[in-house]
């Protein structure tokens, strides 16, 4: 709750992703879900309605509470829940890639119902990631086409890697 109390007082604030980057370090070696792990991930959802830079951390912190429990069907309807209610902020495109990551090791065939073209992308989608109308050199967008961007999630970890979201989340840096 000191948590929340922080990312409602002081939103987006670096004091906030610090705790929050601390209280991954606290259940990032758990292997079972603690009793409240339904409020835990509503807490965490309210404070990333706030604090939407926060949420590569959260992200990283919901997938481990996820990955912890133990019905595929909670799993799932947690992560709806989440969903739904950060759906409510306008253009949350950068949310909607953290949502595909935490839900896509989970379950593969859930698809993202987003309109950012990288989650159509990994969903299967055949979608135009860049315009090349306005180089004149075809052959630099042919060598630009040609390298993929990776879509294969088949074996990416269920918990979301320090490494993923970047080192100004890692305890040393914040």
């Amino acid at each position: 709750m000191t948590i929340h109390s922080l990312g409602r007082d002081y939103p987006n604030s670096g004091s906030l992703k610090r705790r929050l980057a601390e209280f991954f370090t606290l259940v990032e070696d758990r292997k079972s879900a603690p009793a409240d792990n339904e409020v835990l991930i509503a807490i965490l959802t309210d404070i990333a309605f706030d604090s939407p830079s926060a949420f590569p951390v959260i992200s990283q912190i919901i997938s481990k509470l996820l990955s912890v429990e133990k019905n595929k069907e909670t799993k799932y309807e947690l992560w709806k829940n989440v969903k739904t209610k950060l759906s409510r902020i306008p253009n949350h495109a950068y949310l909607d890639l953290w949502l595909q990551r935490i839900i896509k090791p989970i379950d593969k065939n859930v698809k993202s119902e987003s309109k950012e073209p990288l989650c159509r992308l990994v969903d299967g989608e055949s979608v135009e990631i860049w315009n090349f109308s306005w180089l004149k050199d075809k052959k630099i967008s042919k060598c630009i086409e040609k390298n993929k961007i990776i879509t294969n999630l088949d074996h990416i970890s269920s918990v979301i890697k320090t490494e993923e979201i970047g080192p100004v989340w890692e305890q040393k840096s914040l």
